[in-house]
């Protein structure tokens, strides 16, 4: 935030910034992508002069869940004088917490990079109840896909709290449709949220989510699709976009089963040459529509090479001479790494220097 605004039913992040300042950042920009940037309370870039503490518990009256960011040194941090700052009543991450705990706000810790949860010993008395409070384990190498699972899991309980906010505005009232498909659905950017819906079981529901996950991203690493998850309200779907709206075919995932859906009118469009190829691997004509739980490797080979096809085709139409990037550089579908690599940076705001 540029300046001061109270998240309604939003996300409140208390971190320690001498310990863990950049793990907080990223959960910050991953919040605010998915909820936006109005819904996160994060201490950097509050305006100049402004007071600190009535900032921080403000925003805690109105915010639904607190993440409370715990490292490897987050219990034994100490202040300049050696003192341990958890022993500090006036310490802004103590405050944050307790104030959070008080106010019945649902206070998740966030553990890092196998950070253990700190046992009642080792919290001041007031902090304590933290220890009851089910935590959230995001690690470095898989930090992107954490966050989106965390998220995800959070959607409904922050749904549902703005619902409520909304019916005592008499919001719903006004605008009973337009309020209800707003917080049905919702489209994110990129497949992370969409793996972190993946279930368990069964084993092959599983493996082929993410088989067509991991393609996705390949895809995507090759500049070929712009994937985006959209949750509806039955079902989250994987949309590997060509054209900002379009795709060839779309990854579902709904509550029974997993399946491929494939669009005519694209294919025509982008990939005619394609055409043939794919529908002797289904067996059936191209639809508008058309799916398939059937998803071989030379499938999903044949639809590589027909979104090849698509940037090859869109190359030429805007006039640029450059080749898209060969997808597989000679590796198979089915070589295809289960995780995607993740490369984050992070520029710092202006805040009090010495307050955490």
């Amino acid at each position: 935030m540029s300046s001061f605004e109270v998240p309604r039913s939003g996300i409140f992040i208390s971190y320690r910034r001498s310990t863990d300042p950049h793990a907080a950042a990223r959960l910050r920009d991953g919040a605010v992508t998915r909820f936006g940037k109005d819904r996160v309370f994060f201490d950097v870039g509050l305006a100049p002069g402004l007071d600190y503490v009535d900032a921080i518990e403000e925003a805690l009256k109105s915010c639904t869940v607190l993440f409370a960011v715990i490292g490897p040194r987050w219990v034994d941090a100490t202040d300049e004088h050696g003192k341990r700052r958890l022993d500090d009543p006036t310490d802004l991450v103590v405050r944050e917490i307790a104030t959070a705990l008080r106010n019945d706000v649902q206070v998740v810790p966030v553990l890092l990079d196998g950070t253990v949860m700190p046992t009642s010993g080792d919290l001041p008395t007031k902090l304590r109840p933290l220890v009851r409070r089910n935590a959230a384990t995001v690690k470095h190498d898989t930090f992107e896909s954490d966050l989106a699972k965390l998220l995800t899991q959070l959607k409904p309980f922050l749904r549902g709290r703005e619902r409520s906010a909304a019916q005592s505005r008499g919001a719903m009232q006004e605008h009973p449709a337009e309020t209800s498909v707003r917080q049905e659905t919702e489209l994110v950017p990129g497949s992370a949220a969409f793996r972190s819906t993946i279930p368990d079981g069964p084993p092959a529901r599983r493996e082929l989510l993410l088989r067509l996950t991991g393609w996705a991203e390949q895809l995507a690493q090759n500049q070929l699709v712009a994937p985006a998850t959209f949750y509806g309200k039955t079902r989250t779907t994987l949309l590997l976009r060509i054209d900002g709206k379009s795709g060839l075919v779309t990854v579902y995932n709904d509550a029974k089963s997993a399946y491929l859906q494939l669009s005519r009118s694209v294919f025509e469009r982008f990939a005619p040459g394609s055409i043939s190829v794919v529908e002797s691997l289904i067996k059936s004509r191209i639809g508008q529509g058309t799916t398939t739980r059937d998803v071989s490797p030379e499938l999903l080979d044949a639809l590589t090479q027909a979104y090849r096809e698509a940037a090859t085709k869109r190359t030429l139409d805007v006039g640029f001479t450059d080749p898209p990037k060969d997808v597989w550089r000679g590796e198979k579908v089915s070589e295809i790494a289960a995780e995607p690599d993740l490369v984050v940076d992070h520029e710092r705001d202006f805040s009090p220097p010495d307050a955490r």
